[in-house]
């Protein structure tokens, strides 16, 4: 039996039952490579393959004939980390190679232009195929940014194991919406969003409704606001199909930005509250449509007149360009779950940043103090290294946005694990330590000192952190009397508040 790792229960019971008379059972697996727990793998399995089948001899495969050296020695002190394994170290056959490429990336946007950049440069000067070259990430909302460069750049390119971003459900339903705002007479789009999310709107009524509107001469859009034809739908429908003509009236105003817009359809359609009962794969689509959203934000950035119209055509250009297909000459992308049994010459490990990868489920159940999906998601990064044949690429980017705004991110812990590996030349030197006004303050002869507070003199543009919120900006500072109050915007969802300095838990960043 293969891939003995991936075993769930019920097949190990199986098993149990078909070795009962011969005992004659030969199974290959690797514990390290076990990433398919929310399939129901155990890799406990594998683990106590010994004690449940006595007598059972063990032979280790140390030798890896798929990857340089660099890759193999980084990826078994990666795993050593790892308490629930086997112990056994690869060692490589095909020679040494060119050493861990690392790249610190100012933001995501950054770390998808650095990696296209790769991977035109392994192209176009020296010599090898787009087919040679992967990128993996943590979670398939992570692609777009990728898929969106390589489109601008023309790079022919595949998905695995997933749709094209603009060819998701979530993607799709949503642009429904946008495009019957922009054109009423898209009788298409309008069908999709009559009953997205589920309203009870059957196929029945909808051709009812079809039929009487061609009989009147008019759109769909126009008879679905016509009383005498509503009239023929049941009065559940009638009134759920009068409600929604009237929500959708309420979204044509030209001047909301098409980010707002998106969000105000995903909010008040019901859209989002059908998604989060979603409890499978509720985060995973949610996390596509904020990415549709941050796209949004990103086309308004970068246009002197944002628009809806301008937007649509924006987003037919990224995803126009699915007509290529010539396979072994695409460069791949894929999560990295779906990476496991392939392998490629040139592989680039993106998004390594606590909290993207290893993932914040995994965080969140180790500090509740459990180690085992961490362990897993340490698995993970060692199916990952090991995908590449010639040349491991990994990088993280120092700033990531989600919801619309712009978080710190700190690296994965994942590359302090393999550190010694890692070229000290390309990693960025770390940023010089801030040191906070309560350090400095500290630093001061106790003669001089009166209250902490009284010395809190802010004005428009430090740095401060807040006991509670972390760290934020001052916008604006307001003097009345002796009393002093700031407008602050923090980091995340705090956004912007007011606070007396005189007693907030305020203090002043120095740089």
């Amino acid at each position: 039996m293969d891939e003995y790792q991936d075993t769930n229960p019920v097949q190990f019971e199986l098993l149990q039952v078909l070795a009962q008379k011969s005992h004659n059972l030969f199974v290959v697996g690797d514990v390290d490579q076990s990433i398919y727990s929310f399939r129901n793998a155990d890799f406990q399995i594998i683990l106590r393959f010994q004690e449940d089948f006595k007598n059972a001899r063990v032979i280790k495969l140390e030798e890896n004939y798929r990857s340089r050296r660099p890759i193999l020695a980084a990826a078994n002190s990666l795993i050593n980390h790892n308490r629930e394994r086997f112990d056994k170290v690869l060692i490589g056959t095909r020679g040494d190679g060119p050493p861990i490429h690392y790249h610190e990336a100012a933001s995501e946007y950054a770390e998808a232009d650095y990696i296209v950049r790769q991977i035109q440069k392994l192209v176009l000067d020296q010599g090898h195929s787009y087919g040679d070259c992967c990128v993996l990430y943590r979670t398939n909302a992570q692609s777009r940014l990728f898929e969106e460069r390589l489109v601008r750049l023309g790079i022919p390119h595949q998905l695995i194991g997933a749709f094209r971003f603009y060819e998701r459900k979530e993607i799709k339903d949503l642009m429904a919406y946008l495009s019957v705002l922009h054109n009423p007479l898209n009788s298409l789009a309008l069908r999709r969003v009559i009953n997205t999310p589920k309203r009870g709107i059957g196929p029945k009524t909808l051709q009812t409704l079809d039929r009487a509107a061609e009989k009147d001469g008019l759109s769909l859009w126009d008879a679905l606001q016509s009383p005498s034809i509503l009239s023929q739908a049941s009065p559940k429908n009638r009134a759920t199909l009068t409600e929604l003509m009237q929500w959708l009236s309420t979204l044509t105003i030209p001047e909301h930005p098409v980010s707002l817009l998106i969000e105000r359809i995903y909010r008040e359609s019901g859209y989002q509250a059908d998604i989060r009962s979603d409890d499978e794969r509720g985060e995973e689509r949610e996390a596509y449509v904020e990415s549709f959203i941050q796209a949004a934000r990103e086309y308004e950035s970068g246009s002197d007149t944002p628009t809806l119209d301008g937007f649509l055509e924006h987003i037919a250009l990224v995803s126009d360009i699915d007509a290529l297909k010539d396979e072994g000459r695409l460069v791949t992308l894929m999560t990295v779950h779906g990476a496991k049994g392939l392998e490629f010459p040139f592989v680039f490990v993106s998004g390594l940043e606590e909290g993207v990868f290893p993932h914040q489920r995994a965080i969140n159940e180790e500090e509740e103090g459990l180690d085992g999906p961490i362990e897993e998601e340490r698995r993970l990064m060692y199916v990952a290294m090991t995908r590449a044949q010639e040349q491991l690429f990994l990088s993280h980017a120092r700033m990531r946005t989600t919801h619309g705004q712009s978080h710190v991110q700190y690296p994965s812990r994942f590359l302090e694990e393999i550190a010694a590996h890692l070229p000290k030349q390309k990693a960025s030197p770390p940023a010089p330590k801030k040191k906070s006004y309560a350090e400095l303050w500290d630093e001061v002869d106790p003669a001089p000192k009166t209250t902490r507070r009284s010395k809190l003199k802010l004005q428009e543009g430090d740095d401060v952190f807040h006991a509670e919120w972390g760290y934020g900006c001052v916008l604006q500072v307001t003097e009345q009397g002796s009393r002093q109050t700031a407008v602050v915007a923090f980091q995340g969802k705090i956004g912007k508040r007011i606070l007396d300095t005189a007693v907030a838990p305020l203090e002043k960043v120095y740089h």
